[in-house]
């Protein structure tokens, strides 16, 4: 494949009828995912290791292929990281700091009854050798608001999972993955040694490291779907 394929998911579990957008992969399906990833030549990565390479300018690994998580479902912890260690695999998971220890992640959507981690969930997953990032502190579009405000997003996630976890947060993913050019500029200001986007497609040691793209999987990817995103684009 040429290039890095980060793929992109927010909640693994029994598939609820609720989820309108198939945001939910189900636990059996997740487990064929990683099965396959793991069984098929993909060279599985560290999103920080990625990070370092294209900041370097460095030759990429064949078939690198990186896992992450957004939002911060608890069923992340109970049902996917669980599978991913049967296969030797660790995740990047992107966290919306007033998520944590909530249901109340969009109450204006069909998911949000759905449990988010706690804290005690986060530092689990980081002992455990899994990566964690920002995904603000809110749930906010940054392009709607003022330079400030977003700001304010962008450097409050950052201290308070890093005060609280006690590691260094260099990664975020954008909220909806929107972004431009200034809120991008924002997040580089803040700290963040690279930003995810959800923009489909691979990235090359040429990369933006401010606009990552990655493959979303969602609770339609059936077996040859799944199989059909991670063959795109590779050689």
């Amino acid at each position: 494949m040429a290039g890095i394929r980060i793929l992109l998911y927010h909640s693994v579990g029994r598939i609820d009828k609720r989820d309108s957008l198939g945001i939910r992969v189900d636990i059996d399906n997740f487990r064929r995912q990683m099965e396959f990833i793991k069984g098929n030549g993909f060279n599985i990565l560290d999103l920080k290791d990625v990070v370092q390479y294209i900041d370097e300018g460095a030759s990429l690994p064949d078939n690198g292929l990186v896992i992450t998580f957004d939002d911060g479902y608890r069923d992340n912890i109970v049902n996917a990281v669980p599978i991913m260690e049967e296969f030797g695999i660790k995740a990047t998971f992107f966290i919306t700091v007033s998520f944590l220890g909530t249901t109340k992640t969009h109450p204006d959507r069909e998911w949000q009854h759905w449990r988010c981690m706690e804290w005690m969930d986060l530092r689990e997953i980081a002992e455990r050798g899994h990566r964690i990032g920002s995904h603000c502190m809110h749930h906010v579009d940054l392009r709607s608001l003022t330079g400030e405000a977003a700001k304010k997003e962008l450097l409050s996630s950052r201290d308070e999972l890093s005060s609280s976890l006690g590691i260094d947060i260099d990664t975020f993913s954008y909220p909806y993955g929107f972004y431009n050019p200034a809120v991008s500029l924002l997040a580089k200001d803040a700290g963040y040694r690279a930003a995810c986007t959800t923009v489909d497609g691979v990235n090359d040691s040429t990369a933006d490291l401010y606009e990552l793209k990655r493959t979303e999987i969602t609770g339609r990817d059936a077996n040859e779907e799944f199989k059909r995103k991670l063959e795109r684009d590779r050689d």
